[in-house]
């Protein structure tokens, strides 16, 4: 894997050495909006975290479960989490063991899709984690919004799957 081009420095604020994140770059491009370089990782380069939880929701997609199962995979949680366009700046990834997908949005960000059987269809379970080391408390309090609009989101989400699928 090419490393980035001279010039442009990375800054990585994972805990991640430097030369780590250097090697699983999949390409760098410019962003003429912020006048910077948005470097973009491979994908199973950013493992699932453990942060502290900060919601969690539940609601029934009228979708067998068998339906969703093959896409639990690294390669099919753009799909499922209908990001397939849009995968810049995000990290995703799946631990099909335990029916997840997961993506890393911003510095703090964490979401988790969980799915399991269910009679009328598919159970799916959405957290969102904090995963900047930063306090809970002002991660809620930033980001109310989103937590308060999470069941809704959720039911978006799975009124849309079967369309998706």
């Amino acid at each position: 894997m090419a490393k980035p081009h001279k010039g442009i420095s990375l800054h990585c604020h994972t805990g991640v050495p430097r030369d780590t994140v250097a090697d699983n770059v999949t390409s760098i491009k410019f962003c003429a909006a912020t006048q910077s370089h948005v470097i973009l990782l491979l994908a199973s380069f950013m493992p699932m975290r453990n942060g502290s939880l900060l919601g969690t929701v539940v609601a029934i997609a009228h979708v067998p479960f068998d339906r969703v199962q093959p896409l639990l995979t690294s390669e099919g949680a753009p799909t499922l989490l209908n990001l397939a366009d849009r995968t810049a700046g995000l990290a995703m990834g799946a631990e099909p063991d335990h029916a997840l997908v997961w993506l890393h949005g911003s510095y703090w960000y964490q979401g988790e899709y969980l799915f399991a059987a269910h009679p009328r269809g598919t159970e799916v379970t959405y957290r969102i984690r904090n995963i900047s080391g930063h306090p809970g408390f002002a991660i809620r309090l930033w980001q109310r919004r989103i937590l308060r609009d999470q069941q809704h989101h959720l039911d978006q989400y799975v009124a849309d799957l079967e369309r998706r699928l």
